[in-house]
């Protein structure tokens, strides 16, 4: 009986290794499992890390973009008012300074001599009515317009008499 004993108690001896050598194998299959499970999770940081780095690299440049864009939108805005200022001063300049054409100068002598024979036709004739105003287009040249003898015999009022 004793060795029915010694039997039964190596065959529990037996389980007992047989059940601790699976829960070992169980344990070590285990350990592996959660290792691959954190080098994943760890892999999956670094990727979002990155990522999150950069994200933030592509907001930084596109907001130095902008900051630069707006930089240069405002230089060309201040460039196109000096340029509309400095061409209206310009062309002030340039109407002030104007000097008149021949036919601008022969049209103003043309009025003025208009002007004084129609004084002098209203002195000789004694009316006060002014004579129709004539338009330039269709003024006489001087060569048409009538000439006064007593005029170039009266004297000259720029001139002093002797």
């Amino acid at each position: 009986m004793l060795t029915s004993l010694l039997l039964a108690g190596c065959s529990s001896d037996e389980r007992v290794v047989q059940v601790a050598t699976e829960a070992a194998d169980r344990q070590a299959d285990q350990n592996r499992q959660m290792s691959q499970l954190q080098e994943q999770v760890q892999q999956e940081r670094q990727a979002l890390s990155h990522g999150w780095t950069d994200l933030n690299s592509q907001r930084r440049q596109l907001a130095e973009t902008r900051r630069a864009d707006g930089e240069r939108h405002r230089a060309r805005q201040g460039f196109a008012v000096v340029f509309v200022a400095v061409l209206v001063l310009v062309l002030t300049w340039q109407l002030l300074h104007a000097r008149p054409t021949a036919t601008e100068v022969e049209l103003d002598a043309l009025e003025l001599l208009v002007a004084e024979q129609s004084c002098h036709i209203l002195a000789l004739t004694g009316t006060n009515e002014p004579p129709p105003e004539a338009s330039t287009e269709s003024a006489p040249s001087p060569q048409q317009l009538p000439h006064d003898q007593s005029a170039e015999n009266s004297p000259n009022p720029t001139e002093e008499s002797p």
